[in-house]
């Protein structure tokens, strides 16, 4: 399993232009993460960043890493841990994976020591 993550924070955890936490990411990152999500097969994010996200706005299959229960649906796993989602996404036949949220979800990849590339 490829799995990339794709830094787009500031250093203070946030979006660019997105300082006030209410601002919708710009344009220009939202289809770049598309666009890399699409090459790799499916996208990997925190509670946080799904919560913010519309319905079917995932270009490809979705995996939300919390630590809350929760049930699968068409097109969208959870999982618990990062090494849970990478367990969940080979089963179900993934080959590749964009981790694409928050500071605290590239952080525990990192720790898991599951990211092949940045």
């Amino acid at each position: 399993m490829n799995v990339a993550a794709y830094f787009t924070l500031t250093a203070d955890g946030y979006l660019p232009g997105a300082e006030d936490n209410d601002l919708p990411p710009p344009d220009n990152i939202l289809r770049d993460t598309k666009k890399r999500a699409l090459k790799l097969g499916s996208l990997i994010v925190g509670r946080t960043s799904y919560e913010s996200m519309e319905e079917g706005e995932s270009p490809v299959p979705l995996v939300v890493v919390t630590k809350g229960r929760r049930k699968d649906k068409e097109g969208v796993f959870f999982a618990q841990s990062p090494k849970r989602a990478l367990t969940l996404m080979e089963h179900n036949g993934f080959t590749g994976a964009l981790v694409g949220g928050g500071a605290k979800l590239f952080s525990s990849f990192l720790a898991a020591n599951v990211v092949d590339e940045l």
